[in-house]
């Protein structure tokens, strides 16, 4: 009898070997280790080739079920009866029966394969023969440092709050060092060379200021250029010596709330040093005698929450109500040019302590992205608790925002919030807070959507609905939105008949039949159902309000005639 195999895309026999294909034991055993299986639990038969004196591979059974290993490059085998392996997806023809297999070879293992052909196994190997062990060896094993965990997914992200001063110092490293000024008040003898400097040289408004006649100036300068031509080397830049000397008294002359306006518009850094408080409520108005002001260092730091520091007094100036005004607005429009240089901390200074403005401070440094400093000005001076919040959460200062949503009794945003934090318990509690306010007002739909939505607990958020339909607290909404919490077709089929038995009264049916008209738009599949169930719901209320069944066209939007028929048959109620 001639055996062959033939190739077939099923296993029709059980696998229960694994051939490899290799002369070599030691890549035999590196390939068992790689499949995951141990030398304990397998027989291993070696294969010969097609040649003399030659290995093809080997042939490994076990005792228990190897047919889910991954067995990689390797093939498994099939068992026929209990003597004969052949590889898998093949088929042997002829077919023999176990009695015919167990007869044919005599009870001895053999394997059939088309590369080797029919081998018969004799002896597993001995591998106490084959493998020499190793003396153990024990090397220096080094533990490596713990390396600091790192995340592979960030959930939330939040800054932990510093306090107001310290994140403000931060901010006022760029500002300039404060400095003093180092004019003084002119003397008796300057006020006098002054007086004749002004015989000789004018600025240029000041003709119509002074009413000096500009000719005369001409004249003298004159003679005192010819004077000059007359003793050159001794006289030499004479005039504009006295020019310039001309032009520094008179701007240490000049009126203290102007030379801080004038530097306020060519040195608004440097000026700010020198700056003092106005009082927007009147407080330092209405002195004649502007000289009160004094120009001198006032600020030894930028601080927007500590008190101002000045070198004398409070800082605050008496000032006439023309030169309180001009000063007030230059200051807003030295304000103004700092946030349009992106200066947003120094024009918020400029609000909060000059100004004492102290909402326009806060708008300025939350423009400015400053949404920690923005918000303690908020809460802090403007008392205004929201406003502090929402800078806190836009600026990731989650606890900050947090603590003062509560304050405000906005639970709701605090728990989201404490969700953004993965905070369960805290968001839980502030959410039952919301949700008991809504049962307590009768607002079931809002509670039942914070059950579903935000609380995970979408039996709650149903018992709620039903419970507002039955108490007939915005009864159709509540309906509504019981029935759109049932996604599954046929569990709303059931559901409808169930409420419309247990729930319809003659009190809530024409409730009812709005609610049912509704879900008939919705769900088309169950528009025969729910037209039946109108269909009764309107006749049984027929009798007491006749007017009810215009409420038929909802349900036969086709039907032209209808429309016609509810009017007969409301007439003819009315007649009897």
């Amino acid at each position: 009898m001639e055996l062959q195999l033939k190739p077939c895309p099923k296993n029709a026999y059980p696998l229960a070997g694994i051939l490899i294909k290799s002369p070599s034991p030691g890549h035999w055993i590196k390939e068992i280790q790689q499949m995951g299986l141990s030398l304990d639990g397998l027989t291993v038969y070696p294969v010969p080739g097609d040649s003399a004196n030659s290995v093809w591979g080997c042939l490994l059974t076990s005792g228990t079920d190897i047919a889910k290993t991954d067995v990689g490059r390797n093939m498994f085998c099939q068992l026929i009866s209990t003597t004969l392996y052949i590889p898998e997806r093949s088929l042997l023809y002829p077919t023999l029966s176990a009695a015919e297999t167990d007869q044919l070879f005599k009870g001895k293992k053999h394997v059939l394969h088309p590369e080797f052909g029919l081998v018969e196994l004799e002896e597993p190997v001995d591998w106490k023969r084959l493998i020499a062990l190793l003396v153990e060896i024990k090397p220096a094993i080094y533990e490596p440092a713990p390396i600091p965990f790192i995340p592979t997914l960030v959930r939330t992200l939040h800054i932990k709050p510093s306090s107001p001063e310290e994140t403000l110092d931060a901010l006022e490293k760029d500002f300039p060092e404060p400095k003093e000024f180092t004019d003084k008040p002119l003397s008796v003898f300057e006020k006098m060379k002054l007086s004749l400097y002004r015989t000789l040289f004018t600025k240029k408004t000041a003709h119509s200021e002074t009413g000096q006649d500009p000719a005369a100036h001409a004249w003298l300068l004159s003679r005192l250029e010819s004077i000059k031509n007359l003793f050159p080397e001794r006289m030499g830049n004479w005039i504009s010596q006295l020019q310039l000397k001309y032009e520094e008294l008179e701007r240490r002359n000049q009126k203290r709330v102007d030379r801080l306006m004038e530097l306020l518009k060519e040195k608004p850094h440097e000026a700010l040093q020198y700056a003092i408080p106005l009082d927007t409520d009147g407080v330092g108005r209405g002195s004649s005698n502007p000289s009160l002001l004094e120009l001198q260092k006032r600020w030894t730091d930028f601080s927007l929450f500590n008190t101002a520091r000045t070198r004398s007094g409070n800082g605050m100036a008496v000032l006439p109500d023309k030169a309180f005004r001009q000063l007030e607005a230059q200051y807003r429009q030295t304000a103004q040019e700092l946030i349009k240089q992106k200066d947003y901390k120094k024009a918020a200074f400029v609000y909060m302590k000059l100004l004492r403005d102290y909402y326009m401070a806060a708008q300025v440094l939350e423009e400015g992205g400053f949404y920690q400093e923005a918000g303690t000005i908020y809460l802090k001076y403007c008392r205004n608790k929201i406003k502090a919040a929402e800078c806190f959460e836009r600026g990731n200062l989650i606890s900050q925002a947090i603590e003062v949503y509560e304050e405000l009794n906005q639970f709701e945003k605090a728990g989201d919030l404490h969700s953004l934090l993965l905070h369960t318990a805290e968001a839980r509690n502030c959410y039952q807070k919301v949700a008991d306010s809504y049962v307590q007002n009768h607002q079931y739909v809002k509670a039942s959507q914070l059950y579903r939505n935000k609380m995970n607990n979408p039996e709650t958020s149903q018992s709620l609905l039903l419970k507002g339909w039955r108490l007939n607290k915005d009864a159709s909404n509540c309906l509504c939105s019981y029935f759109a919490g049932i996604p599954d077709t046929k569990q709303l089929s059931n559901e409808l008949r169930h409420v419309y038995e247990k729930e319809v009264t003659t009190l809530n049916g024409e409730t009812f039949l709005q609610v049912l008209k509704i879900q008939y738009d919705q769900h088309k599949e169950l528009s025969p159902l729910i037209k039946e169930i109108a269909y009764e719901v309107i006749v049984s209320g027929a009798a007491v309000n006749p007017s009810v069944v215009s409420e038929l066209k909802a349900f036969n939007k086709e039907d032209k005639e209808l429309v016609k028929d509810t009017m007969r048959f409301r007439v003819n109620l009315k007649k009897r």
